[in-house]
């Protein structure tokens, strides 16, 4: 029997799952020619009407908030989420290695755990530090390396920061809020934040040429975003950032796999140690004494 920590430790890990399965639907959203913010911004919008619908069913009231809040849920949406994505893609541009660009994103941990620490007294023991090294080393394992320019490498960083921020900027949203709302009213700036970067043109004609774009922005934004976002900020009730960050890195490993399994991409002697690394990390922040 879980208890309250191990499930919501389950929480955190199941969504770096259902995050590390997005390739089985950008892959063929960008074989019809649809750019990756365009994606980014349609993932957002359906995200954020389908979370709507939710709230206007079951709970009108989850609607409510408070102007003076308004900050949190922009910092969850456009600097964390629409921040993280931009700078993520242009890492992977100017650096022209998507390996690269994975272990500039994955030092979010770093990010969170010392806000963490300064924002809400969090303690950086000893296991904490062992468990984000294993990680960040298992990430790197997985990718594989990449050329790296120093503006790459900037927004290479922002993507760490702004995917770590979302950890943060949660933690204050769930203190007055329910985690519906604060999912809803992030993907509702987010979607904002990215409308004008959106290639509407080429969305609307892919999607009406063949129904199964359509389809594919529909899973893409229940079963890789709604779902996987309102267990995580679930999670991040019980679990503390600095860990849920860490343990969220199977998002990667689970990526590795699909690649491995689907599209029959190699995987080397390193990127099986890499799993193991990040499969131990969170094995050890779940193991409680």
């Amino acid at each position: 029997m879980l208890n309250k920590k191990s499930f919501n430790i389950f929480l955190v890990a199941l969504s770096g799952i259902l995050w590390g399965l997005i390739g089985l639907f950008t892959t063929p959203l960008k074989s019809a020619g649809i750019d990756s913010i365009s994606v980014i911004a349609v993932r957002s919008l359906l995200t954020a009407i389908m979370l709507g619908i939710i709230l206007l069913i079951f709970n009108k009231k989850l609607f409510k908030i408070r102007l003076r809040d308004l900050w949190q849920f922009i910092g969850m949406g456009i600097v964390s989420f629409a921040f993280f994505n931009i700078c993520y893609l242009k890492s992977m541009e100017l650096n022209n290695s998507l390996g690269t660009a994975c272990i500039l994103m994955y030092t979010a941990p770093i990010f969170i755990m010392l806000l963490s620490a300064i924002l809400f007294k969090e303690k950086i023991t000893p296991l904490k530090i062992i468990c984000l090294v294993l990680a960040l080393l298992g990430c790197a394992l997985i990718s594989g390396g990449g050329s790296v320019t120093p503006l790459g490498s900037i927004f290479g960083l922002g993507s760490g920061i702004g995917y770590g921020l979302y950890s943060i900027f949660s933690i204050y949203a769930l203190r007055k809020y329910s985690f519906f709302t604060a999912t809803f009213y992030a993907f509702c700036f987010s979607a904002a934040g990215l409308a004008p970067f959106c290639d509407w043109e080429k969305v609307i004609t892919a999607t009406t040429a063949d129904y199964s774009t359509a389809l594919l922005f529909l899973g893409l934004a229940a079963l890789i975003t709604v779902l996987p976002y309102i267990i995580y900020t679930c999670g991040l009730r019980i679990v503390p950032a600095s860990e849920a960050s860490v343990i969220a890195c199977v998002e990667p490993l689970v990526a590795a796999l699909v690649g491995l399994m689907v599209y029959d991409q190699t995987m080397g002697i390193s990127g099986l140690i890499g799993m193991g690394f990040i499969l131990l990390a969170v094995v050890i922040l779940s193991y409680k004494k």
